[in-house]
Order: C-alpha cells, then structure tokens, then sequence
C-alpha cells in the first residue's frame, strides 16, 4: 500500500507531466504548497496527468489518504457524481460500514479541499493479478456490502476492481465514491446489482458485470485445460447455438422472417461456406441471428438523408434490410433492391413480405458484360444507396460511371474518405460530405452534383 492506491501507479511530486495552459513549475509550486499546509511528509502524491484532471490527486501518508482539489486549477469533475464536498458527505452516511473508507475530516481552504480518509491496510485487487476463481470469490463477498450500502440509501456506482483494495482472507474494501449517489434501497440495489440507474444517476459499473468477467474467465481458463480439438468442438457447439433460429408461430409474419433467414444463413452472400447470415434482426420478441447487428447499421443509415416520398435505388442489398424499412418505416414511395445472388434475392422477398411491403428486386452482376445499367436507370431513382458493394466490383470504373448517373448517392467505401472522395469526384459529383462512420468504422458519404 506504499507505492499504490486505487490501482494506480504513485509518482513523485517532482516526476509528473503538466498538461494545458499551466507551466509545469507554476503546477509543482502550487502542490508543494498544499502539501506543506496540510503538514504531511513522507508520503507519495498519485495524481491524473489527463488536463481536465490535473487539480486533483490523492497523497498517500503514513496513515491517512488525503484526496486533493485545488480550486486554481480548475479541478474538473470529469464525469464524477461528486465533489469532495458530496464524497465526504456520502462516506459519512456510510460511517460504521465494514468494508468502506473512513472520512475523518474535511478541510477547505480558499485555495484547496482536502478529504481525509484513513488509511486502509490492503492491496489494490488490480494490483494482485487476480485468478478467475478469486477474482469471483471477491465478488461475491462484495454482496452483503453492497446490501449495507443499499440500506443506508448509498449507490456506489462504479463497482470494479479497481476500486476495491483486498485485506486478508480476501476480505474486499470498496473506495472510490465520487461516483456514489443518494439512492432509495431499491434503487441503489437495482444500479449497484444490475446497473439500472435512477433519474439523474449514472452507473458507470455494476456487481453483475464483475460477476460475469469473473465467470467468463473461470470457463475460459478450463477450456485452456482441454485438448485443442475438444476446445473446437466446444466452439463450434457454441457457435451452431448462437445461430439457431427462434421458434415463430406458423402462418405468422415472424415465420417468413424465419424462412427467409434459413436461406440466408446457406447462401454464400455473408461467409462462404459457413451457415450464418449476414445481419442479426430483432422482430417484436423474436431474434434471428447473424453476424452483425443490424438495428446498428439502421440507426446510422435512417439519419443520413430524407426518404419521405422518394424513390430508392440500393445496390448490392443483400436481404433488403435497407429497402425494406424504408417503405415500412421511412415513407419511401419506391424501393428498388439490387442484388447478384438468387438465394439472397429470394429470401430478401420473404423480409419484405413480413413486413407487408413491396419493393422491386433486380438480379445483377455489375462485372457482366449485358447492358444491366439502363434497366437500372428506368427506375429513375430520388437517393442511390451504394453500401459497401464498391470494394466487391472489378470493373470499378464502369461503376463508378454508373454511379455518375444520378444527383445523389449515399456511399460507404472500404477505403479512406480521401480515396474514396476522389472516386467520387471523378465520377461528376462535385459535392461531397462526409457525415459520419458506420458501425464498421467505414466512411459514410453524401455525394450530390
């Protein structure tokens, strides 16, 4: 406990970095005065070296932990629930607990605020390169604190190893409460247990959290235990569960959903060869799996430009997803899905159908050598949405000509929006914004003449 508190690393006064507009000896100056005006010595000074932080830190002493707020610095909360001010009052209503810091005294002074807490005989759970098992140990011997807290109206708020220091026979000690609220008992419960904050309560971590960390690497660590060929049938059953279908009523819009994912899931349109779709789809209380979410993807995607009345033109759209909601959902008048694989097709008709929409479906391959661009053109379409389907074609040229077309298209490229900017300029688009990033990390962009 000499060298580390809260799982952080001490530094000598004289060794840390200065960030912002303040001179790095102004800095050191006004700290080692605090430190003098409280009288301590001999003690290590933690603090943060992030800028918004750097009026505040904690001075380990002999036997007292003086956590520190120095008013000229313009001390930042920096997302904490409390002031010390708050923190010393929380730790108050906690006086008596076993198992929580001891706040001796609040000092304010015009410059600085310092809370004074003993000392606590333990080592930062951090610190001691915790076992699964122990590590789940801990937490359930956090529980009955939890309870006491709970019962003096505490929320904690912030419940990880981190902020626990470990005293003999594994005993844990919770610190830290400049995240910790005022709470009703059910309420502290439900955000300390579960992370289900009240209004005006943020809980950043919860018991529950640990709890599952701490039994994600007890199996992990057994699965190390067995033969390499064990632990892939273990991980191929896992897999074939997370992708099995919902069980749907039959004759149900939820069982063409269904259908329309057991094709998806043997096409080749997501992994070759591998039976998964290629989006996951939530529809009322039923979950059809695939490899990524895709009330993520449409999150993005409904906010990037209008759809109220106009025509959709989406190229290379696997299940349709996209020109589905946007008649279901967007008010979209026309939706054109285009796409190369007829199993994706077939089942992309099925999504719409469930949702008791009707866009038009093209089967094309954009590196075919038929005039495949004029019968798209017909359709004469408001938006062109071109989402991650460039990186797909080899005639990138014929494609982007294509694209030249039209007065607006909303393209997501593989490359970076530099590169891709450039494309699109040389396609004839002369404005082009980039408005944001998908759920892949791609650039998002709106192309207009």
């Amino acid at each position: 406990m000499s060298d580390t508190y809260n799982g952080r690393e001490a530094g000598e006064l004289c060794d840390f970095a200065v960030q912002g507009p303040w001179e790095e000896e102004v800095v050191r100056r006004i700290w080692s005065d605090v430190i003098a005006d409280l009288g301590v010595r001999g003690g290590t000074l933690l603090f943060s070296q992030r800028a918004p932080d750097i009026g505040r830190a904690t001075y380990i002493g002999a036997s007292h932990v003086y956590k520190l707020s120095i008013h000229a610095l313009h001390a930042s909360r920096n997302a904490r629930a409390n002031d010390l001010t708050e923190e010393y009052a929380i730790l108050r209503k906690c006086a008596g607990v076993a198992g929580t810091p001891v706040a001796l005294d609040l000092k304010r002074t015009p410059e600085y605020d310092a809370l004074v807490i003993e000392k606590v005989d333990g080592t930062p759970a951090n610190d001691l390169g915790i076992a699964p098992l122990k590590k789940a140990v801990i937490s359930i011997k956090l529980i009955p604190l939890i309870v006491k807290l709970a019962a003096r109206h505490v929320s904690h708020n912030d419940i990880t190893l981190e902020n626990v220091l470990v005293k003999p026979r594994n005993r844990p000690v919770l610190i830290d409460f400049d995240q910790a609220t005022d709470a009703s008992f059910v309420a502290a419960v439900l955000a300390m247990f579960f992370g289900r904050p009240v209004v005006g309560q943020v809980v950043h971590n919860c018991l529950f959290d640990l709890l599952k960390e701490s039994i994600a690497d007890i199996r992990q660590g057994g699965m190390r235990l067995l033969p390499s060929a064990v632990q892939q049938k273990i991980r191929m059953f896992r897999e074939k569960r997370r992708q099995r279908l919902p069980r749907v009523p039959a004759h149900s819009a939820a069982a063409g959903l269904r259908a329309a994912w057991e094709i998806a899931q043997k096409a080749n349109a997501s992994s070759p060869g591998v039976r998964i779709a290629y989006y996951s789809y939530e529809y009322g209380r039923f979950r059809f799996p695939g490899e990524r979410p895709w009330k993520l993807r449409w999150d993005t995607l409904r906010t990037i430009t209008p759809l109220d009345g106009r025509r959709v033109l989406e190229l290379g759209c696997n299940m349709a997803l996209l020109s589905t909601n946007a008649l279901a959902h967007e008010n979209a008048v026309a939706a054109l899905a285009v796409d190369s694989d007829p199993d994706i097709l077939r089942a992309a008709a099925l999504v719409a159908g469930a949702h008791g929409v009707h866009p038009g479906f093209a089967r094309v391959d954009f590196d075919s050598p038929e005039d495949w661009e004029s019968e798209l053109r017909k359709f004469r379409p408001d938006v062109v949405f071109a989402l991650s389907v460039f990186n797909w074609v080899s005639q990138k040229e014929r494609f982007l000509r294509f694209l030249g077309n039209f007065d607006l298209v909303m393209f997501e490229g593989h490359d970076p929006f530099d590169v891709e900017s450039r494309r699109l300029r040389q396609a004839g688009f002369s404005n082009i914004d980039l408005i944001g990033y998908s759920e892949r990390s791609r650039p998002l962009m709106r192309a207009s003449k």
